[in-house]
């Protein structure tokens, strides 16, 4: 019988930690249904098997990052993921200090003026002034 070795240090580095991964997928595709998802479908969404996308997300319940109300087969996002969005909250400092300088460029330009904050490849615009009707 031929044993596996373990991947070198760096490759595992490089391509992240599967459950970590899904997880993260699963509490995503979670936040992006409001009204709640069930566990046929977040599964289908994530393309986990089901028992494994079930064991994920009854682990981040126990935790608290998603919940499911005991009259629903549906989960939603939880308490204790708005505690750790908390932790963003100097992101809404930038947004207060930039609010006044998109305001007088808008102004300025007679356009509107947005503040985007980088999350990974993509930007998330985090604040918006509307176009100015006057001219400067």
């Amino acid at each position: 019988m031929e044993t596996k070795l373990a991947e070198p240090v760096k490759e595992r580095e490089r391509a992240g930690i599967q459950s970590i991964e899904r997880a993260f997928a699963i509490l995503e595709e979670v936040a992006r249904h409001r009204e709640g998802i069930g566990l046929a479908e977040l599964s289908k969404r994530v393309g986990l098997h089901s028992s494994t996308a079930f064991h994920l997300i009854k682990t981040m319940a126990q935790l608290g990052y998603v919940s499911q109300p005991k009259d629903s087969k549906k989960y939603r996002v939880g308490r204790r993921l708005f505690t750790l969005a908390a932790g963003a909250l100097d992101e809404v400092e930038l947004v207060s200090i930039a609010t006044p300088i998109l305001e007088k460029l808008s102004l300025e330009t007679s356009e509107a003026s947005h503040f985007a904050i980088r999350s990974g490849a993509n930007f998330i615009c985090a604040s918006t002034t509307p176009r100015s009707n006057t001219s400067p």
